[in-house]
């Protein structure tokens, strides 16, 4: 009866149920002394919370109004833990869970703190569950909706201790449905949320499991879950702002005396315990946009500047203002992984986060030297291949294009001296760093080097390497180019050495078909050998043919004609054949590029060095035979670059057969022309085809006769 006066609808000129029904109070009073007392028969008790369950589901304002008491309420929670019907609990906890949710927001406000029983959350979490869980929740979230502002940010009444712990156990379950352990979620959220942001207790409980449950839900993609893990990334990203200010404010009341009293010592307990918070966000996909935003990112770049300038505390102490460098550092190599959402904050980032960056590289600690170039360059690097963040080639730079080329000249580059000298792998980072910059044709980084003198440091460095790396490769080649060092300084420096080492490696690759060849190497190798050699021709064609007192054919190569590199003209014919094949176009087209300059070379040298630098065995000029074949027979690639590797191709096996002395090895090289020409490989182009009968006639007229019925 009272369920049906409590639902039905009320006419226009009445006001509410009573209007129309009187429900006596002495009759509402009897059913919840009834109900408080607890040994009355379980059975009525049973039917009464039943009632006040189907009521307060219906018309909670009348639930209220009619049986809300905080006597009530204790008396529901008292069933919950000592009755033994299952089914009798589960409707004292969700008739207590509909109670709370009916009450006035003000009244809420001014009720007693430890009315909402925390027993009663946590039966429902844990002895009623699943069934219980849903009213737990509802409970749960009610108190953190309406929990008044002052005890915001403290221990919070009428709530468990261990709810964050059992919140992630139901998130986990599998038992469980989406649905629910979305709603664990967004509680857990509201739960850190609510968090001193000086402690943030529950987040530190919550990221040991909550970001790989959030990706979990995440891949669901059920509209209610989707909603759900955007609320909760949401609500961190609010509580990841607060705990970054509480950082800031306590680390700018750190002394600036570098003394560690006791109250500034449990002032940084702080930090040092809320910084692997950023490490757990920074590492999941989902979770470190709360990092990566326009909020945080300042805050996170003053707490990274104030922690490189802490000032190391005098004596010993528990804890060290220098064990927040370490944490701080590793938060930002965990955000360097997270490339996309770099990109996305560019100018952010520049502005915020590599200033702080640039603050730890002065540091006296190798070790923080190290992880903080580690980081920066892996930034710098990301944003320096980016067109649309750095592109200083463009006719109208843009701003990010400009203010990172700034930064870089001014706060990277005097640093690198200090860089180049540390340990290894530090110098590897400093000079991929340059190396990269340089690349992408900055003349202010340009103009930077050569005022600074950072070539000599770069050669230094270069010379304690044991193996050519291709940014290391790279950076000799933008130095070479811009006549910042010479080639007798990049043979001194043994970089020509190890560019044949390269090539002398990508041969050995070859001999075993299966062994997998790094073209990535070999092009930057290649890159370099160009260069240099043509700058090596270039000046031998301006101060005429070399002297023969300076270079012997019985002594190596010196180091002002390229060194070891002019005697690399059978490698570079043997790589031509793999690079053809794999149709790399653009390194077949520097291989040949080198051996064209190597001709020039010895074009200027007397006959006896000529004959030694351009005599090839007989399988290096089988394979040009072979990349010959190839490149005629491609089709997808652009015709003029392919006629021009063609003529580059003929021309060296022009001077290797005028320098042959074999009439076996001349035949093979007429015979193979000569199918070319049969197979109309080399007819459709008249130019081409005539320097192929060239060849062929070059070949022939030191004393082999071709075949009959051959062309000629």
């Amino acid at each position: 009866m009272l369920f049906y006066i409590a639902t039905q609808p009320s006419s226009p000129s009445s006001v509410g149920p009573q209007s129309s029904w009187q429900v006596p109070s002495p009759a509402l009073r009897e059913l919840v002394q009834l109900l408080k007392s607890q040994k009355g028969d379980e059975v009525v008790q049973h039917y009464i919370v039943k009632t006040i369950e189907n009521i307060a589901t219906q018309s909670p304002n009348t639930a209220y109004r009619w049986f809300f008491s905080f006597e009530l309420l204790w008396a529901l929670s008292q069933h919950v833990r000592s009755s033994s019907s299952e089914h009798f609990r589960h409707s004292c906890l969700a008739s207590a869970a509909h109670l709370w949710r009916g009450m006035p927001e003000e009244q809420m406000l001014h009720a007693e703190a430890d009315m909402a029983e925390p027993e009663l959350i946590l039966a429902g979490l844990q002895d009623l569950a699943p069934q219980g869980i849903p009213h737990a929740l509802q409970l749960t979230a009610q108190v953190l909706l309406r929990i008044p502002c002052q005890v915001a940010g403290k221990t919070m009444p009428g709530l468990p201790p261990e709810l964050c712990t059992e919140l992630l156990k139901i998130a986990s379950q599998p038992r469980c449905s989406s649905a629910l352990r979305g709603r664990c979620t967004v509680v857990l959220a509201m739960l850190c949320a609510l968090d001193d942001p000086r402690d943030a207790q529950s987040l530190r409980a919550a990221l040991e499991q909550l970001p790989m449950q959030l990706e979990r839900l995440a891949r669901e993609e059920e509209g209610y879950l989707v909603q759900s893990v955007a609320a909760v990334t949401s609500a961190l990203e609010t509580t990841v702002v607060g705990v970054l200010q509480a950082l800031v404010d306590t680390l700018r009341r750190l002394p600036s005396d570098g003394t560690a009293n006791l109250q500034s010592q449990d002032e940084l307990a702080g930090p040092v315990y809320l910084l692997p918070i950023f490490v757990h966000l920074a590492c999941s996909p989902l979770l470190c946009s709360t990092i990566l935003g326009s909020r945080a990112l300042p805050l996170l770049g003053a707490v990274f500047d104030l922690a490189a300038r802490a000032p190391a505390p005098q004596g010993s102490a528990p804890i060290s203002a220098e064990q927040l460098q370490p944490l701080v550092l590793m938060v930002m190599e965990a955000l360097t992984a997270q490339q996309g959402l770099m990109l996305e904050h560019a100018p952010q980032v520049i502005r915020c986060l590599l200033p702080a960056l640039a603050a730890f590289l002065p540091s006296n600690r190798a070790e923080i030297r190290l992880l903080a170039l580690k980081c920066f360059c892996g930034i710098c690097v990301l944003f320096l291949n980016d067109d649309h963040i750095f592109d200083p080639m463009a006719e109208k730079p843009t701003e990010t294009t400009l203010l990172l080329e700034t930064f870089l000249c001014g706060k990277a580059l005097p640093s690198l001296p200090v860089l180049l000298g540390d340990e290894p792998p530090a110098p590897s980072y400093a000079l991929r760093l340059l190396a990269t910059l340089l690349s992408r044709g900055s003349s202010s980084a340009g103009l930077a080097v050569r005022e600074m003198g950072l070539a000599r440091h770069v050669l230094a460095s270069l010379r304690i390497q044991q193996v050519l790396a291709p940014h290391t490769a790279l950076l000799a080649h933008c130095l070479v180019q811009a006549r910042q060092v010479s080639v007798f300084e990049l043979a001194e420096a043994g970089i020509l050495d190890l560019i044949k080492d390269v090539l002398v490696n990508a041969v050995e690759v070859v001999k075993e078909p299966p062994a997998q060849l790094d073209f990535a190497m070999v092009d930057a190798a290649l890159n370099v050998a160009e260069e240099a050699l043509a700058q090596v021709a270039s000046g031998l064609r301006t101060v005429g043919s070399a002297k023969p007192s300076a270079w012997d054919a019985r002594q190596s190569p010196p180091p002002e004609f390229g060194g070891c590199l002019l005697e690399s003209l059978p490698l570079l014919a043997v790589l031509c054949a793999p690079l053809s094949r794999a149709k790399l176009a653009s390194l077949l087209e520097r291989a040949t590029g080198c051996c064209h300059h190597l001709a020039d070379v010895a074009a200027c040298c007397p006959q006896d060095l000529r004959q030694q630098l351009l005599q090839l065995p007989p399988k290096a000029i089988s394979a040009l035979l072979e990349s010959l074949a190839s490149v005629a027979r491609w089709k997808s690639i652009d015709a003029s670059l392919s006629r021009a590797l063609q003529r580059r191709l003929l021309a060296v096996l022009g001077e290797a057969v005028a320098m042959e002395t074999s009439a076996e090895v001349r035949a093979e090289v007429a015979a193979g022309i000569e199918r070319l020409l049969r197979d109309r490989g080399l007819g459709e182009d008249q130019s081409i085809a005539a320097e192929a009968h060239g060849l062929v006639a070059k070949a022939v007229g030191r004393g082999f006769a071709p075949r009959a019925g051959s062309p000629t």
